[in-house]
């Protein structure tokens, strides 16, 4: 084979790998009901009536989605704003555990932040 037919076969083979990548992770985090983002701001509104039962139910949901896709995000966009979700989340968590209101809104608006700019195409440096 030729140097150029190498790089063209290569190419193609790295643009289906991305292609698949993202749309992997758009099937993960946006094709269902609720989305990841919707869950977030269920968590908000379960917050803010203090209804801390519901809060934690979506927690766990977004917990659960989260994990299912986090792989995929920490290959395509390992950085800081990655290890912030995790952390936020976690913070996030624990805020509703201990119905700290204040502490669980900001939770979910960082959170939120993190979680568009690390799915993006072209990241925002943060």
């Amino acid at each position: 084979m030729t140097p150029g037919k190498i790089t063209v076969v290569l190419s193609a083979i790295l643009i289906l790998l991305f292609g698949a990548m993202f749309f992997t992770q758009y099937q993960l985090f946006n094709a269902g009901s609720p989305t990841f983002k919707e869950n977030l701001k269920n968590i908000e509104e379960s917050v803010k009536k203090e209804d801390w039962d519901e809060a934690m139910h979506e927690v766990k949901n977004a917990e659960r989605m989260w994990n299912k896709g986090q792989v995929l995000v920490a290959i395509k966009y390992s950085d800081t704003s990655y290890t912030l979700l995790n952390l936020t989340l976690k913070q996030l968590k624990g805020a509703v555990i201990t119905h700290d209101k204040h502490e669980a809104v900001r939770s979910v608006k960082e959170s939120i932040f993190l979680f568009e700019n690390i799915t993006s195409v072209s990241p925002r440096s943060t």
